[in-house]
């Protein structure tokens, strides 16, 4: 269960945090521009919100810049928390690159 109160490893996807040079300099460290490129492109990026949070605001952002794809949610951290992972178009591709798919399934 996720305890709110103990501080845990995680970044912010919006706010004046964002820009800091010190959340600059971490996402450096793991080879990242921004938190948008890290969310989108490592599988090892997972996204965290309440339970029921309209999530949809994040594949539209991206999708405008050109980076379509889908958020599947892969679980719960605790009450009310739930994990979301963003897969690219590309990544959704690689995963079932080679695999027919029957229209009826």
């Amino acid at each position: 269960m996720l305890d709110r109160d103990k501080p845990f490893n995680y970044d912010l996807l919006g706010g004046w945090l964002v820009k800091s040079p010190l959340t600059k300099q971490k996402l450096s460290a793991f080879g990242y521009a921004s938190m948008g490129e890290a969310a989108r492109s490592s599988e090892k990026v997972c996204l965290l919100a309440d339970e029921g949070t309209d999530m949809s605001w994040l594949t539209e952002y991206l999708e405008e810049r050109g980076e379509p794809g889908m958020l599947l949610r892969i679980g719960s951290a605790g009450e009310g928390v739930e994990v979301y992972q963003f897969l690219s178009e590309e990544r959704i591709n690689e995963m079932f690159r080679g695999e027919e798919m029957d229209a009826e399934d």
